[in-house]
């Protein structure tokens, strides 16, 4: 049995994203993170003489580039999360797939092993699809870790006669690496899970690899996605 999947990446009639309470959220949190991280950035170097990025740092007039790039940088996580949102269903597999099945499909948009995951490229809607929803959830969670570093690094110095200069040392970089690091994997699960509990409540039954189920009075056979 398949599922009904057309182009717009839903089920039946299309969603419109206005009415979809989970884009709304992730559009309102990465405007949040965006701002609060542009606040903080105020709050601890209004001269921007702490800034992290190097290509503002040291000016107060780079204000007008770092807002630009704050701009655009929430506009772009939405429009790419906006677009993971409508073409998401149409990524799914036809067949019924167990979570590990299903998550190679969503990534490459071919039936493919472990193995084969490493070298098989991605069909460009699927790497499209994937990486909007991980950019998107990557934007909230960073820039709400660097406003909070910002924060820290702000009530630091209004505490302290010696304001804190190490954003220019190879630590405070590295530091920022792994934070990014850490939010690039952990939206990355979390938008697999989200993804796979969607697929498996599309027809209102457990999908489980290789085994069989019965859906009211009909008994549907499962078939191994790879």
């Amino acid at each position: 049995m398949k599922h009904n999947m057309n182009e717009q990446g839903t089920t039946g009639k299309g969603q419109s994203l206005i009415k979809s309470g989970e884009f709304i959220a992730v559009s309102a949190l990465v405007c949040f993170a965006n701002l609060f991280d542009a606040w903080s950035t105020f709050f601890a170097s209004s001269y921007l003489s702490l800034e992290g990025n190097p290509f503002f740092r040291g000016s107060a007039g780079f204000w007008g580039g770092v807002i630009v790039a704050k701009v655009g940088i929430t506009a772009l996580s939405i429009f790419t999360y906006a677009f993971y949102m409508k073409y998401r269903r149409s990524c799914y597999p036809q067949e019924r797939c167990g979570q590990a099945a299903f998550i190679r499909y969503f990534l490459l948009g071919r039936h493919v092993s472990w193995v084969q995951l490493l070298y098989t490229p991605c069909r460009p809607k699927h790497a499209l699809c994937w990486a909007g929803g991980v950019l998107g959830i990557t934007a909230c969670m960073y820039y709400t870790m660097l406003s909070i570093n910002n924060v820290a690094i702000g009530l630091y110095n209004m505490t302290f006669d010696a304001p804190l200069h190490f954003v220019a040392l190879p630590s405070y970089f590295l530091n920022g690496v792994v934070q990014l690091l850490l939010c690039l994997a952990i939206s990355f699960a979390w938008m697999n899970y989200c993804r796979y509990r969607e697929y498996r409540q599309l027809d209102g039954v457990a999908l489980e690899s290789g085994e069989s189920s019965s859906v009211g009075i009909a008994t549907i056979s499962y078939t191994r996605c790879g």
